[in-house]
């Protein structure tokens, strides 16, 4: 896609087992895009890859994943490239991925710039519940169950700006949290 002169995107995808996505977005001048992958995988294999090209000046770009994997692997590739014309751009971009079982994720966050007039930068962040969270929540009285729910709920919704969508994707969380096997999550 492309974003012309002055214009702003914004795309959130929210998914449950098993996601495919990939995104090519050109930014033009003054333009700006917000890219926001959010996605809950049991035993499934996912592969999101975003690239946002800026073209012109003063464009700005924000790539957001989030994952929560349970014996499933994902692939997250993001790139953000800032062409030589683009000067006084901005691009960002995130992934942060939570893991329980077997799961395996590869997170490569990418930058390519060509011009020394602009701010960017880039994480990824991968790691499992771990007991001391877990126990947090049961000194107030909540059970591990119920404190993992939390979190990936917390985890996959907060860049969820949209009421609708959020409640939605909080739905399709519930129903397949009702189809995991006790003691899996």
């Amino acid at each position: 896609s492309e974003c012309s002169n002055n214009a702003s995107l914004e795309i959130t995808n929210f998914s449950v087992n098993g996601v495919a996505a990939n995104s090519k977005t050109f930014l033009q001048e003054n333009s700006s895009c917000k890219l926001v992958n959010s996605y809950f995988s049991k035993n499934e294999k996912s592969s999101v890859n975003d690239v946002v090209v800026h073209i012109g000046k003063s464009s700005k770009s924000l790539i957001t994943a989030k994952g929560y994997l349970i014996n499933g692997f994902s692939d997250f590739r993001g790139l953000i490239k800032i062409e030589p014309s683009a000067y006084f751009s901005e691009g960002f971009q995130e992934s942060q991925f939570l893991l329980d079982g077997t799961a395996k994720v590869v997170s490569i966050p990418d930058l390519e710039i060509s011009n020394n007039e602009v701010k960017c930068s880039h994480g990824s962040t991968v790691s499992r519940i771990r007991d001391e969270d877990l126990f947090y929540f049961e000194s107030r009285g909540i059970s591990k169950e119920n404190a993992k729910i939390m979190l990936l709920k917390g985890s996959l919704l907060s860049e969820i700006k949209d009421d609708l969508l959020k409640n939605h994707g909080e739905k399709l969380l519930d129903e397949q949290l009702d189809l995991l096997d006790e003691g899996l999550l």
